[in-house]
Formats: structure tokens, C-alpha cells, sequence
């Protein structure tokens, strides 16, 4: 006799409160939302995670990672050259100044923020 044991996924919620996304674009759903888990849990001890990592968590419940999902896919662009896309192409470009790709470590990591070379007087054109 063999026993199958089931995995219960865990909920979440997602929550009208930002927690950061600053490198999202304007109007960005991760700027006003985020999943809370371990609801069972004190307000202030719950886990917390992006829209875009609920969506890979395959620990959470499917209902919760589709709401995430359904945030990020109904979210209206705006286009590039609109005013407020451009201030925060400039902010981040201006954030990020003086930072290149480290071509020394693994090609997938190259871009990571712990990864990157830092060099303010580099040329960024080479």
C-alpha cells in the first residue's frame, strides 16, 4: 500500500501597498502591490514578495500567483516618450551611472547589482 501525500500550497493575498520597485516603470502595479503570506501569522510577521515572484512561487496557492499574474498583464503601458517614462528613464540611468556588466564573472549574473563593476570615470560608449 502506498500513501500519497499532498502538498498543500500555501495562501496569500495581495496587499494595496507597495514595497519597493523603483526600477519598474510609472504606473508599475509592484509600486501599489504586493503578496502577503503566513496570514496566519501577526500583521507584522507575515512574508512579503513581489508581484512578479508570487507569480514563480510554485509553494503558493495557484489562486493568489493568478491575481498576481492578472496585475502585471492588465497593467497599461505608457509610451516611452511620454513625460513621465522619460524622468524615470533619467532616474534610473542616473542611479545606475558609472556601473557596466562584469564580464568576470558567470554570463547570467554579469548584470546582477552585487555583480556589477563600478567605474565613474569609464567611457560608457566602449
Amino acid at each position: 500500500m502506498t500513501a500519497t501525500i499532498a502538498c498543500r500550497k500555501e495562501k496569500g493575498r495581495i496587499v494595496n501597498e507597495g514595497m519597493g520597485g523603483f526600477l519598474c516603470p510609472p504606473n508599475h502595479p509592484e509600486h501599489d502591490f504586493h503578496v502577503e503570506t503566513d496570514l496566519r501569522k501577526r500583521p507584522e510577521n507575515r512574508g512579503c514578495m513581489s508581484l512578479s515572484a508570487a507569480i514563480e512561487a510554485d509553494w503558493l496557492d495557484s489562486a493568489t500567483r493568478q491575481a498576481a499574474r492578472v496585475a502585471l498583464v492588465s497593467w497599461e503601458r505608457q509610451p516611452i516618450g511620454s513625460p513621465k517614462v522619460v524622468a524615470w528613464i533619467r532616474q534610473v540611468l542616473g542611479y545606475f551611472k558609472g556601473c557596466y556588466k562584469n564580464t568576470e564573472v558567470e554570463e547570467s549574473r554579469g548584470w546582477n547589482a552585487d555583480c556589477l563593476r563600478i567605474n565613474q570615470k569609464a567611457n560608457p560608449m566602449k
